[in-house]
């Protein structure tokens, strides 16, 4: 993807608005307001700030994989289907719903199956999905404590994810997080997902944030494509799914520890 072929949205009206807290790399435009590079270094004297931190949501902030499995391995059962690890679902997290029930169906990451037979499985995997959310969804450690510190400073916040508006929503509401967003970005808002850099564009412009002093942090490799498409620096945790690929191997600006670390980072 050239990242060139993509404009920046302009916030510079809500500029004076938005908090300052520290960043760590530097992102170029040109004079049209086109991404054109990103910078791979972390300088310790940089003092540009950032204005606006987004999340990943499955991976990131919460670990969901138990709860899809659960859906996942029920709806297998309903077709007369052998179960599959938890640990294999889990590596089929990160694209949407959609492509997490195909790859159950296969048995395979990225497996495709008959279209009628998707067709069968997708509404089982959501109803099941949907009967009793967040009952297997649990926080990672130190998400909470940095979305406080985050929210204490003044930060804005937003969500950008591939999972569906109507589940969202919904785990977002259930866990208690909804409160620390003011822009939500699921699967089907826009007609396209991440890793496209529209979605953190849209998240972005819903918070006022210049995408260029906007923090994404993330756990996938798609999260790092997404960021370096947009134009914002991208942070990772370890502990995430990126579809059971080491972390350490995600072309990131930074790894943390957690969410807590993130916070006491952006706003010491």
């Amino acid at each position: 993807m050239i990242a060139g072929a993509f404009s920046r949205p302009d916030c510079r009206a809500e500029l004076q608005a938005a908090p300052r807290c520290k960043r760590v790399n530097t992102v170029k435009y040109d004079a049209r307001g086109l991404f054109f590079a990103i910078g791979f270094d972390l300088p310790n004297n940089n003092s540009a700030e950032f204005r606006a931190v987004l999340f990943d949501l499955d991976g990131t902030l919460l670990h969901t994989v138990p709860e899809l499995a659960h859906a996942a391995n029920c709806m297998l059962a309903e077709l007369g289907r052998p179960p599959l690890p938890e640990a294999l679902i889990g590596s089929f997290v990160g694209r949407g719903i959609r492509r997490t029930v195909s790859s159950s169906l296969a048995g395979v990451r990225d497996g495709e199956v008959d279209p009628e037979l998707l067709a069968r499985g997708l509404p089982i995997f959501e109803r099941v999905y949907s009967e009793h959310p967040g009952s297997r969804t649990e926080f990672f450690p130190g998400v909470m404590e940095g979305l406080e510190r985050l929210h204490a400073a003044g930060m804005p916040m937003g969500v950008v994810t591939n999972k569906a508006g109507r589940f969202t929503l919904q785990l977002l509401d259930i866990m208690g997080l909804a409160r620390f967003f003011g822009a939500v970005v699921s699967g089907d808002t826009l007609a396209v997902q991440k890793p496209r850099p529209e979605p953190l564009w849209h998240a972005c412009a819903q918070l006022g944030a210049p995408v260029a002093e906007t923090l994404f942090i993330g756990d996938s490799k798609h999260d790092v494509a997404a960021g370096r498409a947009a134009g914002c620096a991208v942070w990772c945790v370890p502990y995430g799914y990126n579809e059971g690929e080491l972390a350490h191997s995600l072309a990131c600006d930074r790894m943390v520890a957690s969410l807590a670390e993130a916070a006491e980072l952006i706003c010491p």
